[in-house]
């Protein structure tokens, strides 16, 4: 009893639920053990994802169709959870598009908007009847041409634009600039060209913009969704008929990595669109809205639970050596300002000892007290380091590193560098049964996605036919 009284006073509720969920996978699914089995893994907050799920959905109004981004998290169970709560599914390549089939999604409800379609991409695509949106020219021309041969397409297409409004904080994950990668710009010959072609194919009826996510301010998202909308109206007059009826928004939303709270919000999201962009909200005008959220449906619900393997001191600095590094931790191995990472300590009893979400005056109590940490990675390479000059409490061989924020973009960003194994992915829930299959602690684990082999990881790096 003194220890839960302590407990509520030195550790957030957010961190004394991950412990918790911590400490009942390692009942469960073996994390943590002093074996190789499962030394690190993702853990997915269901709950958490359900109820973000309803916030997007009751935010905005019948008529949009949210399409959770596959890249973020494409793990088969997390796309078939979104499906099942009403989402649709964006896919940004032909693996992501056979893995929306896969979650259950409806055709019609997928979207495609990868840069590059081959015309074997394209034809499969527009045969399954998904919406696909065009990125330059070229690939109208091979669209035309399967179109002209196979009839009118199953659902919409439209031409991805660039309304060229910009760059937000992260220059390279903007995608409005005006030289961006991305799509067909609207300034390039004030929008003569793209205008044509929507004067000279009918069966463009879609038109989609998206000036990045993170980094990305509500008014310069929303200044490049206004300019893109305004050219829609604007080719409807011209045409003299509502040609283009499907608006597709993109994402748009930032994720705070700096504390537990949820901030941008879904409603104060919707609220902004509506001031400035009302015609998104009648049906009338459009009638179906698409949105392409990823990160900020998921990125909060995750956070990786590591083994500390090793620890030392080198030069006065404190490190410890655990399995989350550069293979799964890409951004933030590689660009440590832009992608920093909260991160929390967890004793061998998994109660928490330091980090984020535990009172400092806590940390700086136990014995040895707190100092700068580097917690590295298990890559060889001087930069994989996934939090610098931390200060926190003396870590030990067996404690854990829980790493917060991770739900999406992190495992799906995985890399095979020194040849490396994926980790496992498990979801928990609230339960109120006291024991049963993959019930402790309070949570129901469900085994989402395996930990990959070593010989799964080999194999890819192997001749057809190679048997050991």
């Amino acid at each position: 009893r003194k220890v839960l009284r302590m407990a509520a006073r030195v550790f957030t509720p957010q961190l004394q639920r991950k412990a918790q969920a911590t400490k009942g996978l390692s009942i469960v699914g073996g994390y943590g053990l002093q074996s190789d089995s499962q030394p690190f893994t993702l853990l997915l907050d269901f709950d958490k994802f359900r109820g973000t799920l309803k916030e997007c959905t009751d935010a905005f109004p019948a008529h949009w169709l949210h399409c959770f981004a596959v890249k973020a998290n494409p793990t088969r169970l997390v796309l078939a959870e979104a499906v099942k709560n009403g989402f649709g599914l964006e896919a940004a390549s032909i693996g992501e598009l056979r893995m929306a089939g896969r979650a259950g999604s409806v055709m019609n409800k997928v979207v495609y908007d990868s840069p590059l379609k081959s015309e074997n991409d394209i034809a499969e695509a527009l045969t399954k009847g998904v919406l696909l949106n065009i990125d330059n020219f070229e690939e109208l021309d091979c669209v035309s041409a399967f179109i002209e041969k196979n009839g009118e397409p199953k659902s919409p297409v439209g031409i991805r634009v660039n309304p060229q409004v910009g760059a937000g904080s992260l220059e390279g994950f903007s995608t409005g600039t005006l030289t961006s990668k991305f799509g067909i710009g609207l300034r390039d010959g004030d929008g003569v060209p793209v205008r044509d072609a929507y004067r000279k194919y009918p069966w463009l009826t879609a038109i989609m913009c998206h000036v990045g996510s993170q980094g990305i301010p509500f008014d310069l998202a929303i200044q490049g969704i206004k300019e893109t909308v305004a050219f829609a109206l604007s080719v409807n007059k011209e045409l003299g008929r509502s040609q283009i009826t499907v608006v597709d928004i993109g994402g748009g939303m930032s994720v705070n990595f700096a504390s537990d709270e949820v901030t941008p919000t879904f409603g104060a999201y919707a609220e902004a669109l509506r001031a400035q962009v009302p015609e998104l909200f009648d049906s009338s005008i459009f009638t179906k809205v698409l949105t392409e959220f990823g990160r900020a449906l998921v990125a909060k619900i995750g956070f990786f639970a590591s083994r500390v393997e090793y620890s030392k001191v080198t030069g006065g600095r404190r490190i410890a050596v655990q399995y989350a590094g550069a293979d799964t931790c890409v951004r933030t191995v590689y660009h440590p300002r832009e992608w920093p990472l909260r991160v929390s300590i967890l004793g061998s009893d998994f109660e928490p000892r330091g980090g984020d979400g535990v009172d400092a005056e806590f940390s700086a109590g136990l014995p040895g007290g707190v100092a700068e940490t580097d917690l590295a990675g298990p890559c060889c390479i001087q930069a994989d380091i996934v939090a610098h000059r931390r200060e926190l409490p003396v870590i030990s061989r067996g404690d854990t590193v829980l790493l917060h924020d991770v739900g999406g973009y992190y495992h799906s960003g995985h890399t095979r560098y020194n040849l490396r194994q994926a980790p496992s992915v498990w979801s928990f829930e609230d339960s109120s049964e006291v024991e049963g299959a993959g019930v402790a602690s309070g949570f129901k684990f469900t085994l989402l996605q395996p930990a990959e082999t070593v010989d799964q990881t080999l194999d890819a790096f192997c001749e057809e036919g190679y048997t050991q």
